[in-house]
């Protein structure tokens, strides 16, 4: 399938643990292509969820101070 070979083409472009970021993006995309195409009203938990989601996303990219001996991402 198609989107087996642009997820291992992902892969061997960047790292491997951002990669694994990605089903969290689409997640987000998913929600707000409901909403502008479908008309669809996201709730609450629905809007809390996408800001923890970026959230997450914005700790896990940051470059950050790590202890010593902790691999970076």
């Amino acid at each position: 399938s198609l989107a087996f070979v642009l997820w291992y083409w992902l892969i061997r472009e960047i790292k491997v643990t951002t990669a694994q970021l990605l089903p969290f993006v689409n997640t987000l995309v998913a929600v707000i292509l409901g909403a502008a195409v479908l008309g669809e009203k996201p709730g609450a938990r629905a809007l809390a969820g996408g800001a923890a989601i970026l959230l997450g996303l914005t700790v896990s990219l940051s470059p950050g101070r790590r202890p010593p001996g902790l691999p970076g991402v």
